[in-house]
């Protein structure tokens, strides 16, 4: 927090907006107690033959709002010189604040409760950022559980918020955020490298690792595709083995398909004058002019090249990475990815500033660069 608020510092005396595209108050990940476990239990409703027995869904709904309430104002007592910042730095007219999946906001309760603290209306599900005159880039920015098929809204109720809450104790808490030693070799070095191609989903071809039969029986086993190049050994099962099952590290599933959004995009949106660049956050991981399966055979806007995708970027993360915070910077109507992490010594932290560029070859390559 004390990073990312120093960071928004500077935006902010530098004349920049500031929009904070989801998952900012992470309501979905909490540790339940005794109590609230046997709470939920108590939902489940069965006769003595029943297995499984039935569920009110409603009731479900109305006892994660009364979780939720607490922890929402919990986390607004906490963060007071956070929020301070927003309204004091920023205000109305330079903040916008897009909806996550974790944030729950379409209850109106929690959505009332956020309103109270900044501003009326301050919540939104999509933001379309329209270019100045004389320049052809437009963005179109929102959260990407949209585009997610357990996170969904229709569905994401019963699957994707459910998963996340029963599981989230585990891995979805402390134990998944990467470490600042798992994260120096973004944050350090001469060169820093991204992986920089669009998740795809299961049943497409492996191949990170040098062991693709292994990766592929093992992310059909789990049902999505797995970010390998996060563990510290390069044999899959090794990762399994010396990091999962040590608790080490938990998998990074990649669930958001943009393979299949790229691919959706180019058929929907490829005869408009103006294709604005997607702009989504929710899979944690930055992107911007990545490779990708080209399974609609249109030529991408402004490239030549099938399979290197110019319209959608990813904001990447704040608060899964220690020690580094990820966004898009729009400076002069060019939309670029930019890191923040501390460097220096005890005595002398400051805050310094990488911008990652494609290669156009699969990779974000890092440069420390100054102030924007």
């Amino acid at each position: 927090m004390k990073l990312y608020c120093e960071v928004l510092r500077r935006y902010a005396d530098r004349g920049f907006s500031l929009v904070e595209n989801g998952d900012v108050e992470e309501l979905v990940v909490f540790e339940p107690t005794p109590a609230l476990t046997a709470a939920r239990r108590g939902l489940v409703k069965k006769t003595f033959l029943q297995d499984i027995g039935s569920l009110d869904w409603d009731e479900v709904v109305r006892a994660r709002v009364r979780t939720r309430e607490q922890q929402l104002g919990d986390i607004i007592e906490d963060n007071a010189e956070y929020y301070d910042l927003i309204e004091r730095s920023f205000g109305p007219a330079r903040y916008h604040k897009i909806a996550g999946n974790h944030d729950t906001f379409y209850e109106p309760e929690l959505q009332a409760m956020i309103e109270a603290r900044l501003w009326k209306d301050v919540v939104a599900d999509v933001l379309l950022i329209e270019p100045a005159s004389g320049r052809r880039s437009s963005y179109l920015v929102t959260h990407g559980h949209q585009f997610d098929e357990a996170c969904v809204p229709p569905h994401a109720t019963m699957v994707g918020e459910t998963i996340s809450e029963c599981l989230s104790w585990a891995f979805q808490g402390a134990d998944r955020i990467w470490r600042t030693s798992d994260t120096q070799r973004w944050t350090s070095g001469e060169r820093r490298e991204f992986n920089n191609h669009l998740s795809f989903a299961r049943g497409a071809a492996a191949g990170v690792t040098g062991h693709p039969e292994l990766e592929a029986m093992l992310e059909a086993f789990m049902g999505h595709q797995v970010a390998w190049e996060y563990f510290e050994n390069r044999d899959p099962y090794r990762a399994f083995v010396e990091e999962v099952c040590t608790g080490d590290e938990f998998f990074k599933y990649r669930h958001l398909d943009e393979e299949a959004l790229a691919n959706a995009l180019l058929e929907q949106l490829s005869g408009e004058p103006d294709f604005p660049t997607v702009i989504c956050g929710h899979s944690h991981e930055p992107r911007d002019r990545s490779r990708f399966d080209n399974r609609s055979g249109i030529l991408p806007p402004h490239s030549r090249d099938p399979g290197l995708f110019t319209r959608y970027m990813n904001t990447g993360s704040v608060g899964r990475f220690e020690n580094l915070a990820w966004c898009v910077e729009i400076h002069h109507g060019r939309a670029r990815v930019v890191s923040w992490s501390n460097a220096g010594t005890a005595d002398d932290v400051r805050p310094e500033r990488s911008v990652w560029e494609s290669d156009d070859s699969g990779t974000l390559i890092g440069t420390l660069r100054g102030e924007p």
